[in-house]
């Protein structure tokens, strides 16, 4: 059954929640352990190690590869580089414009999607 856009948002949502609770899970374990790592770092070696992942790319690079994801794989999630907000835009355009210096922060984290080898297959034509 198709998901409305709805259902996608949420599940978006859902899942952006659950990164950000396991970031924060392993985040916190490493800092027991005395481990300096960036979370991406921790949340890759936590797939590999759980999921036995092996190959992460994104699916731009698997299909810069010659590989096509298969249909109906969940990705592996990590923090992609993070953007300024519009409301932090609008709040530097609106200083600029009293003629006040501001500069954007980057307060917001997109996500990157990645699959695994195990989930592609070459394509054929």
């Amino acid at each position: 059954m198709k998901q409305t856009k709805e259902e996608k948002k949420a599940r978006a949502i859902e899942r952006r929640k659950e990164l950000s609770a396991l970031s924060q899970d392993l985040k916190a374990v490493a800092q027991m352990e005395g481990i300096e790592e960036s979370v991406n770092s921790l949340l890759l070696a936590y797939y590999k190690r759980q999921f036995s992942a092996s190959d992460l790319r994104t699916f731009d690079q698997w299909k810069e590869a010659g590989y096509i994801v298969k249909k109906g794989q969940t990705s592996f999630m990590i923090w992609a580089t993070p953007k300024a907000t519009k409301a932090e835009k609008e709040r530097v355009a609106e200083a600029k414009a009293k003629g006040e210096h501001a500069t954007e922060k980057e307060d917001y984290f997109p996500v990157c999607h990645l699959f695994d080898i195990s989930q592609v297959h070459t394509i054929t034509k």
